[in-house]
């Protein structure tokens, strides 16, 4: 190789800076500026009254808590 003279570069070299790992590496995905959620609102004392109903261990809480529903929505009240 002449002293002076600049290396010949193919005209398909990656441009100067990138590395021969960046040719395999995948595009980073674009995040959209939409922050709306297709999800619904999830309701924070619905979700802990579910809770308490899976969480009853016993059949006889599993009925106290439905009757308190019952109750609630305008059923008549058990003894």
């Amino acid at each position: 190789m002449v002293k002076g003279r600049p290396k010949p570069t193919p005209a398909n070299a990656p441009a100067e800076g990138s590395s021969l790992s960046d040719m395999y590496r995948k595009p980073a995905a674009e995040k959209s500026a939409d922050t709306s959620d297709d999800e619904p609102d999830i309701d924070i004392g619905k979700l802990l009254k579910d809770v308490e109903l899976f969480g009853a261990s016993t059949w006889k809480e599993r009925k106290q808590i439905e009757n308190r529903k019952v109750v609630q929505l305008g059923g008549k009240a058990t003894k």
